[in-house]
């Protein structure tokens, strides 16, 4: 609900090996081997009907669609529960 009435939200997102090879046609990233790291990335869409959080990522247009990603909101659950962390862009 934040990011459909306040806009861009900067996200703070534990990197799992499966985070660095998006579905090549859907752009979908899955929480899939360990944790690597993390990184910031920029959240820009909410898809309610698809259950889908779109992502720009920093790591260039090569990555997943045109430099974006999504994950679907268990992804997203799992990395909050993980520590993720979330903030408004000003």
């Amino acid at each position: 609900q934040c990011l459909v009435n306040l806009g861009p939200m900067i996200f703070v997102i534990p990197v799992y090996q499966g985070f660095y090879y998006p579905d090549k046609k859907t752009g979908e990233i899955k929480p899939i081997g360990k944790n690597v790291g993390w990184h910031c990335i920029l959240c820009n869409e909410y898809d309610a009907k698809n259950g889908r959080i779109w992502f720009v990522n920093s790591w260039g247009k090569g990555y997943g669609i045109n430099g974006r990603c999504y994950m679907s909101l268990p992804t997203l659950d799992k990395c909050l529960k993980e520590g993720a962390r979330a903030s408004y862009v000003i």
